[in-house]
C-alpha cells in the first residue's frame, strides 16, 4: 500500500546551481546530501551524490542526483511522451519569475479545473520542466494552501491515457479525481506556454496519498512528439513513493527487491520498476521512519 510522494528525483550536471535554484524557489534548505560509488543505475559506475531538499508543507523531498557520467538534456521537449514536468504553487508566479531571474512570464488559465489562475513553464539548471501555478481552483476541489512552493502535482506524458490510468489507478489504490479535455480554442493558451501550436490534450489526475499534491496524466494529439530513451528517461528524473512501514521481510518483497546499501533509507526494501511509459519509479518499503517532519 503506497502511504504518499517520498521524493521527486531530479538528474543535474549542475548541481550547485540546481541547489541554488531550488533553494530560492522553495525557501528551504539543504536537508541531507549522500555521496557513493557504485551503480545507481545498471551498468553506471563511479561518484554519485544525491542532495535532499524539504518540499513546503509535505513529507515530500526533491532529490537532486548528480553522476560523474550525465546525459544531454539538449533536444527534450515537454511534450515528448515519459517526459515528467513538477508543478508548484506559488502565490504571485510573475513576482517568482522575476525572482528567479527568468524572462518568462505567466499566462492567464481561461480554461479548465485551474481556470482564473496563471500559469508558467520554465527549466532548472539541470533542464528538468518545472510549472508554477498561480491557483484559485484544483482539480478535484482539492485545497489550496496560501503559501509559496509546495507541489501542486508531479506530471507524466503519456501515449495511452487507458494504459496508464490502469497502471497508476491499480499502484495508488485509487481512481482519478479530475479528467478533463482541451480541444480547439480551449487549448491555444497551453501551445503558447509550450511553444506547440496547434497542440491539443487530455489530463487525468489523481490525487496522491499521505498529502495535497496530485499526479497528473497527460495525452498530447496535434503535434509531432518525440519518446524518451531508457537512458533519457532515468537522466530526467523519476518518482518515488513510500510504501506502509515493514519490520519484518516479506517473502513477495524480498524476491524482487534491493536492499537500500547507504543513505537516508539503509536497509530498506527498494522495489524499482517503470510505468508504461518507461518513467522510472521506485517503491521503498522502510524498516523505521525516516521521514522528515511535515513543514
Amino acid at each position: 500500500m503506497i502511504a504518499g510522494l517520498e521524493h521527486v528525483g531530479i538528474v543535474t550536471g549542475a548541481v550547485d546551481a540546481s541547489i541554488g535554484f531550488w533553494h530560492e524557489l522553495l525557501s528551504t534548505d539543504v536537508l541531507e546530501r549522500h555521496v557513493a560509488r557504485g551503480a545507481w543505475d545498471p551498468g553506471r559506475h563511479g561518484l554519485f551524490s544525491a542532495t535532499y531538499l524539504p518540499v513546503p508543507h509535505s513529507e515530500t523531498l526533491l532529490e537532486l542526483v548528480h553522476a560523474e557520467t550525465q546525459w544531454s538534456h539538449e533536444g527534450w521537449r515537454d511534450t515528448d511522451i515519459g517526459a515528467i514536468h513538477v508543478a508548484l504553487h506559488v502565490k504571485d508566479a510573475d513576482r517568482t519569475l522575476v525572482r528567479l531571474a527568468s524572462d518568462t512570464r505567466s499566462t492567464a488559465i481561461p480554461y479548465g479545473p485551474c481556470r482564473g489562475g496563471r500559469s508558467a513553464y520554465l527549466a532548472d539548471p539541470g533542464g528538468m520542466s518545472v510549472q508554477l501555478m498561480q491557483l484559485v481552483r484544483r482539480p478535484g476541489g482539492m485545497p489550496i494552501i496560501a503559501a509559496d512552493g509546495w507541489i501542486d502535482h508531479v506530471g507524466v506524458v503519456v501515449e495511452n491515457m487507458a494504459r496508464s490510468v490502469s497502471f497508476y489507478r491499480q499502484l495508488l489504490g485509487a481512481d482519478p479525481i479530475a479528467e478533463n479535455a482541451w480541444r480547439g480554442t480551449n487549448s491555444e493558451y497551453v501551445g503558447r506556454m509550450l511553444g506547440q501550436p496547434g497542440l491539443e490534450l487530455e489530463a487525468v489526475h489523481f490525487r496522491l496519498p499521505g498529502g495535497n499534491a496530485q499526479l497528473e496524466l497527460v495525452q498530447y494529439s496535434g503535434i509531432s512528439q518525440g519518446r524518451r530513451s531508457a537512458a533519457d528517461r532515468r537522466s530526467g528524473g523519476h518518482f518515488a513513493f513510500l510504501a506502509e512501514r515493514t519490520t519484518g521481510t516479506p517473502e513477495t518483497i524480498a524476491e524482487e527487491a534491493v536492499v537500500v546499501p547507504s543513505g537516508r533509507y539503509q536497509g530498506a526494501y527498494e522495489l524499482r520498476t517503470n510505468d508504461p511509459d518507461g518513467v522510472p519509479i521506485s517503491i521503498i518499503y522502510p524498516r523505521q521512519n525516516r521521514r522528515h517532519a511535515a513543514r
